[in-house]
């Protein structure tokens, strides 16, 4: 704890360079009403916070704004437990309470309601969902699972990026920003009027994104370029009938340097590769209210084509469709149902990684029944649970139990005994690499296989908070958890055997390791004067790794996801000021200890930022980010790729609205 008093002291000093009057932003919501704020991703449904019995963290697109992050994998860094790690100038690591790697597979991302992870291997391509910041309305975090109501692989957090309302973005907006990590990020957005009830949104946003040198004055070859377009229709936002349909489009091309092993030596190659990346992510959604029940019914499709011939090539068409319904009141007892069906087909092609068959097509189908009973005026009992059909595993079962008891509308303490599981993927069945060559006359190829009988890794979540406000200036939220994994991935050894000029040892996917982690997350919200506020957060995690007594494994504990890249310590502190003359002065401190992997060390990063807006409709901004030092390592190796220093950058942002 001593580090976080000194990052927190570290902020105070500046406090001389305003005293004036805050200016007005409409976008905040004030400390004293935190606890109303409503949030939908908890319950699948709009509940006030002060309701919801699960450590959630809601990132405003105020805070997003004013944390001068550039993307969406840097504006989670805002949320406590969230492990974000930046590889190079295109690909994070991304996961919550440890587990954390490129391919983090026990967390469920989505955006608007929409999953936009691969079940190629469980896990999001960040720079696939790079949405322009100004059109994200805030970020709702859930720590811990989220299982009995979306599903597999909710299993250590779910995160939802919720987009605008159009009847939130009338008019026209333009952003432009530059700067020495940045070649371009211009963004032109106009929304409108159908009709009085019906709102429309279009937009298109163009990125680039310079190489991070490999050696002073060398630039890599990780540079990234992505067009976006988009548009939004919502009907009826204020009726008891709300429709509402979206569609992007992307595409990309992506640079990077992988290696993989080869029979001569050094035994290792390093190449460098540039592929295109394109997408196309619909939503059609309907929510109703008829006779004291409400409806909704979401269908979305998916198409992603990710030439990554070096990597992993994937060709892959998805669609999802979500429906649920809350009953309408009887007696204590309000209950929820719903019921889901996916279908996803891909194609792959030969590289790194290579799976058997090359093409698959897969079917889901779920339902899940949620109870919240009134057990007394001011205790809620909420049970449920998602029954779910995959065609690796068959039915999977993640039941939850939940209690919440509400003194007053400054206080709530909950706590909750919850399973889920991360069902195996594509990769996990049938996928085939080399991933190392061990010199010797003759050679040895350790070699991964997929195996068809993998089971579902699972995980019992124990958690208990508490969240409130103190004199309408302070709000404190406070969660302790402690998780039991079984059934994790473990990598046992078959019979070596010699193939050509050189030895195989195969190692078979296996369900034979466990692990226990616990923890805290503590985030604080004040408002020091009417014109600064303060926000800050500290996360403590540890884990502890086992091996079955049958267990053959001698590399698994070693691994990326056996030791994955999560620290044990994390804390930040955010200042926000609103200076005189419509000037903000914002900085955002984080520290982060050595990842548990031991691969990287510890390091502290600086966010600072001046915004100026001479009126409501125009903002000029400058900013550095990674302030401290002139680079910093944030990750370890990456699965056959190289993980770069981050530099510091600084950065020229305008945006003009009309």
């Amino acid at each position: 704890m001593k580090r976080f008093y000194i990052l927190a002291l570290s902020i105070l000093p500046v406090a001389a360079l305003g005293q004036t009057e805050p200016k007005q932003d409409m976008t905040q919501f004030g400390i004293e009403d935190l606890m109303k704020f409503e949030v939908t991703t908890a319950s699948k449904g709009a509940q006030s916070l002060s309701d919801v019995p699960s450590a959630i963290f809601v990132i405003s697109e105020d805070d997003i704004r004013r944390s001068g992050a550039g993307n969406i994998p840097e504006a989670l860094r805002l949320a406590p437990g969230v492990n974000v790690s930046q590889i190079d100038a295109n690909k994070w690591m991304v996961s919550i309470r440890g587990f954390n790697n490129r391919f983090a597979d026990k967390l469920l991302v989505l955006i608007d309601g929409q999953s936009v992870y691969t079940p190629l291997f469980s896990g999001v391509y960040w720079d696939a969902h790079m949405l322009p910041l100004n059109e994200v309305d805030r970020i709702e975090v859930i720590r811990g699972p989220g299982g009995s109501l979306w599903g597999a692989n909710a299993v250590n957090g779910v995160i939802n990026i919720i987009t605008k309302k159009t009847s939130q973005t009338v008019g026209g907006a333009f952003t432009s920003e530059v700067g020495s990590d940045t070649k371009e990020n211009v963004g032109m957005r106009y929304g409108g009027k159908f009709s009085k009830d019906a709102f429309y949104r279009v937009y298109a946003n163009i990125f680039a994104s310079s190489a991070l040198d490999i050696l002073p004055g060398k630039p890599g070859p990780d540079d990234w370029q992505s067009i976006q377009t988009g548009i939004r229709i919502d009907k009826g936002l204020d009726t008891d009938h709300h429709f509402m349909f979206k569609t992007d489009v992307q595409t990309e091309h992506v640079g990077q340097r992988y290696t993989r092993p080869t029979l001569q030596a050094p035994y290792s190659q390093t190449l460098e590769a540039r592929y295109p990346v394109s997408g196309i992510n619909s939503i059609l959604r309907w929510e109703g209210t008829e006779g004291g029940r409400t409806h909704s019914l979401q269908i979305s499709f998916t198409h992603a084509d990710r030439d990554a011939a070096p990597d992993l090539p994937e060709l892959r068409d998805t669609i999802d469709v979500d429906y649920q319904t809350q009953l309408k009141k009887v007696g204590r007892h309000a209950l929820t149902v719903g019921a889901g069906y996916s279908y996803s087909a891909d194609s792959t092609a030969v590289g790194v990684v290579n799976f058997a068959p090359s093409s698959y097509k897969e079917t889901l189908f779920s339902a899940f029944l949620r109870d919240t009973v009134e057990v007394a005026r001011d205790i809620k009992l909420q049970i449920g649970s998602k029954l779910e059909h995959n065609p690796f595993t068959g039915w999977e079962i993640q039941p939850s139990a939940q209690l919440l008891y509400t003194p007053n509308e400054q206080r709530s303490y909950w706590c909750s005994l919850s399973r889920a599981v991360r069902t195996p993927s594509r990769g996990d069945i049938s996928s085939e690499f080399d991933a190392a060559v061990i010199p010797g006359n003759p050679p040895t190829i350790l070699e991964f296989i997929g195996n068809p009988a993998l089971a579902s890794e699972e995980v019992i979540s124990n958690e208990i908070g508490t969240r409130f406000t103190l004199k309408d200036t302070t709000f404190l939220d406070f969660t302790a958890f402690f998780n039991e994994y079984k059934k994790l991935r473990s990598y046992e050894p078959g019979q070596p055997f010699f193939d050509t000029d050189h030895v195989v040892v195969p190692f078979f996917f296996g369900n034979k390791r466990s692990a226990q982690t616990a923890g805290f997350e503590v985030a604080l919200k004040t408002r020091l004067k009417p014109w600064w506020s303060l926000d800050a957060s500290a996360s403590l995690f540890s884990e502890r790794m086992r091996l079955s007594s049958d267990s053959g494994d001698n590399i698994g504990l070693y691994t990326s996801d056996g030791r994955g890249g999560a620290s044990r310590q994390q804390y930040q502190v955010h200042s926000k000021m609103d200076l005189a003359h419509g000037i903000e002065f914002d900085n955002s401190l984080y520290y982060v200890s050595a990842l548990i992997n031991g691969v990287v060390p510890a390091y502290y990063k600086l966010d600072s930022r001046i915004g100026w807006s001479p009126n409501s409709n125009l903002e000029f901004s400058v900013g550095v980010r990674n302030a401290l030092k002139p680079s910093t390592l944030q990750a370890g190796e990456a699965a056959f790729e190289t993980a770069e220093t981050i530099p510091r950058s600084i950065y020229l942002k305008m945006t003009l609205k009309f």
